[in-house]
């Protein structure tokens, strides 16, 4: 390791690594470079905090979280975690929705989660799998 490099990690206390930075003048760069307003951006600190803010924002005690399977470990864990319902839905053996993933969801399904490329597996579903997985839902809601 480069002597500075370890001259600046020698510098810092534990308060220095062990505190996320405040979030808001990032997400004020990123809204400014595209053109959108800061509250249509947020960052957060790893996808674990995300998965957290999203599944409490949206799934009800009785809603259910549609995810292909095999998939990201923490999308089944998490709603688990959270007391909710968690739905593998029909996919290839490769984790990635396969034609008959669209139909899976339930009235009850308030968040479909798609790891693309899937995790573990790295395959991808295409844009035009993944529209007609949002479309089918939409319809359902409707």
């Amino acid at each position: 390791m480069l002597p500075a490099v370890l001259a600046r990690l020698h510098s810092l206390s534990a308060a220095d690594v062990s505190l996320y930075p405040q979030r808001e003048a990032g997400e004020r760069l990123v809204a400014n470079f595209l053109g959108i307003a800061p509250e249509q951006v947020l960052l957060t600190n790893g996808m674990d905090e995300a998965l957290s803010l999203v599944f409490t924002s949206y799934l009800g005690p009785k809603d259910e979280l549609l995810f292909a399977d095999p998939t990201f470990v923490m999308y089944p864990r998490w709603a688990r975690l959270l007391g909710r319902s968690g739905a593998p839905a029909v996919g290839r053996r490769s984790g990635a929705p396969d034609r008959r993933f669209p139909g899976s969801h339930s009235p009850r399904t308030r968040v479909i989660a798609i790891a693309n490329p899937n995790n573990p597996t790295g395959l991808a579903a295409s844009r035009v799998e993944l529209l007609k997985i949002a479309e089918s839902a939409r319809m359902r809601r409707s």
